[in-house]
């Protein structure tokens, strides 16, 4: 069966809510009480503050007390805006459950992100200050955390597919759907298209993806 992605639903203005998630109240509550922490000691803050570390734990990155608002808020929240605008430019109207669909999980996923992000860039800023914990553990805990939410919402996104239409999606990035004419499909899991590998001319299309950085390389070192 093919899926249906023109006929329209009875409503096919997007709705506000579902360009919203939970993610984005936990990464403005989190940005929040970062932004306290740092305006509450921020006079005692040293005048160098690390910032970046090699394998071994140890600090090679350092960045200014001056300089240190635009790493904990203007970076996390450039992310948010930037995926927020995906989410309002992506599909403005609904088309079909695919794009319902896709709306979510962007929505979701541009939450988890800049969540996970401003976790990451305020811990190891702070950690270290006001913590007796190796910065290592502190990454380590925090990536597992990361990628266990990005897990979580791509299975969630799984199951809000219909069941008539499951067999068609592999863990969210493989569609093989033979009825479907066309090679190139929309993604439900983010912005983008992917292959329909039910065609071979998908395999033919992998294959140049995959080919074509190492083809630019050669091009370039015989320039």
């Amino acid at each position: 069966m093919i899926p249906n992605r023109n006929s329209p639903n009875k409503d096919p203005q997007v709705p506000l809510q579902a360009r919203w998630s939970i993610w984005d109240v936990g990464f403005i509550c989190t940005v929040a009480f970062v932004g306290l922490i740092y305006f509450q000691y921020s006079p005692i803050l040293p005048p160098q503050i690390a910032t970046h570390y090699n394998l071994r734990g140890v600090a090679d990155g350092w960045t200014s007390r001056q300089d240190l608002g635009w790493l904990l808020f203007g970076f996390p929240f450039l992310i948010w805006l930037i995926l927020l605008g995906v989410s309002f430019i992506q599909n403005p109207r609904l088309d079909s459950w695919q794009e319902v669909i896709k709306i979510k999980v962007i929505s979701k996923l541009r939450g988890a992100i800049s969540l996970g992000v401003t976790i990451i860039v305020s811990g190891v800023t702070f950690v270290p200050i006001f913590f007796n914990v190796s910065i290592s553990r502190f990454l380590t805990l925090a990536l597992f955390c990361f990628f266990l939410s990005i897990f979580s919402i791509l299975y969630q996104t799984q199951r809000m597919i219909p069941i008539e239409h499951r067999g068609h999606y592999h863990c969210l990035i493989i569609y093989h759907n033979p009825d479907d004419p066309l090679v190139w499909v929309s993604r439900i899991s983010g912005i983008g298209w992917t292959l329909n590998f039910a065609h071979k001319q998908a395999y033919i299309w992998l294959i140049f993806i995959l080919l074509a950085p190492f083809l630019m390389i050669f091009l370039f070192n015989r320039t």
